[in-house]
C-alpha cells in the first residue's frame, strides 16, 4: 500500500491541518485491516464459496470459452471437409477480422478463425470463442465482399452475445461451476474428472445441437442480424447488404435458412430501424474485384 499512500501525502496542502494528518493515519490503519482480513483462511474459503456457485453462462470465462468452441468446431469438422486452400482462407479470414474488431467483443482469448468447408449447401455457423465456419456453397451465393462481411458481422454478434453458450442447459453448467469452484480441477478425484468430463461433453452436444438442428430463438436472430449490420456498418461496410442477401436467398430451404426465422421476419425487423452505409462509404470496385478473385478458387 506504500504506492497510493504516497500520491495521498502528495496532495496534502503545504500547510495541512493536524486533523488533516489523523484522517489519512486512520485511512492507513483502515486499509491494513482489510488486507490482513484478506490474507486469512475464512476469507479465501468464503471467495472458494462464491466461486463454486458461478450458474449463468456469462460467467464462464474467456479461456474456458474457447476451449468450449474449439471442441464444438472440431465436432462440426469432423463432417465437414476443410477447404485446404491458404489463400481463399486467408481471404476470409481477413474480412472476418474486419467486422470482429467492430464487434463487441474486439478481443478473445485465441483471436477470431474462419474456414472454408466444401460443401454446397448455403451455410454458415459459428462456435463460441471466435471460431466461423462457412461453406463454398454461400460464398458462391453472395454477390460482393460487403455481403460477405454482413453473414460474417451476424456470426460476429452471435460469438459476441455468447449466445452459443448460451444454449447449454442451466442445470449442466451449475453442476460443472460447482466442481470447478470446490477444489482445482487437478485435485478433484478420478469419479468428479470423469462427472466433469462428461459434463463438458454434454456442453458440446448442446451447442452442437442448437447451431446444426434447432437453431437459436428468434429474438437472438434478430439481435444478430441488428448488431451484425451495426458491426459492419462500424467496419465500413454497407449494412444493407445483408438485406440483399436475405431478400435474394429467402426462398431458399435448409443450410443458413433452415434455424433461421423467415426472411420476411428478419426484413421486418431490419427495417424497423434501418441502419445506414457509413459516413465516407467508398471502395467498393476495389472490394468487388478483391472478392471476385477469392470466389474463383472456391470453384
Amino acid at each position: 500500500m506504500k504506492l497510493p499512500l504516497l500520491l495521498l501525502l502528495a496532495l496534502i496542502p503545504v500547510r495541512a491541518d493536524e486533523g488533516f494528518f489523523k484522517a489519512v493515519k486512520g485511512l492507513k490503519g483502515a486499509v491494513d485491516k482489510v488486507k490482513k482480513a484478506t490474507e486469512s483462511e475464512d476469507f479465501k474459503k468464503a471467495v472458494k464459496t462464491v466461486k463454486a456457485f458461478r450458474k449463468s453462462a456469462e460467467e464462464i470465462t474467456d479461456e474456458e470459452e474457447h476451449y468450449l468452441g474449439r471442441a464444438v468446431a472440431a465436432r462440426l469438422l469432423a463432417s465437414l471437409p476443410p477447404v485446404e486452400d491458404e489463400e481463399l482462407n486467408a481471404y476470409v479470414q481477413g474480412v472476418l477480422q474486419s467486422v470482429a474488431l467492430a464487434s463487441g467483443r474486439p478481443e478473445l482469448y485465441s483471436g477470431w478463425h474462419a474456414q472454408v468447408v466444401d460443401s454446397p449447401e448455403v451455410n454458415a455457423v459459428s462456435a463460441p470463442g471466435g471460431y466461423v465456419i462457412l461453406t463454398t456453397g454461400l460464398l458462391k451465393s453472395l454477390e460482393d465482399e460487403d455481403e460477405l462481411a454482413a453473414v460474417l458481422a451476424h456470426e460476429a454478434a452471435h460469438i459476441s452475445e455468447r449466445h452459443g453458450v448460451k444454449a447449454i442447459k442451466a442445470s449442466r453448467l451449475a453442476s460443472a461451476f460447482k466442481l470447478l469452484g470446490s477444489e482445482a480441477a487437478e485435485r478433484l478425484s478420478n469419479k468428479d474428472q470423469d462427472k466433469l468430463t462428461d459434463l463438458f461433453g454434454g456442453s458440446v452436444d448442446d451447442v452442437v445441437k442448437t447451431l446444426v438442428t434447432s437453431g437459436y430463438s428468434q429474438d437472438k436472430e434478430f439481435d444478430a442480424d441488428r448488431k451484425g449490420a451495426e458491426c459492419a456498418a462500424r467496419a465500413m461496410y454497407d449494412p444493407q447488404a445483408l438485406n440483399r442477401f436475405i431478400e435474394r436467398t429467402g426462398s431458399r430451404k435448409g443450410g443458413f435458412l433452415k434455424t433461421h426465422p423467415s426472411a420476411k421476419k428478419r426484413l421486418n425487423a431490419l427495417d424497423e430501424d434501418p441502419v445506414g452505409r457509413p459516413s465516407g462509404y467508398s471502395g467498393y470496385a476495389a472490394r468487388k474485384k478483391r472478392f471476385e478473385t477469392a470466389l474463383n478458387r472456391a470453384d
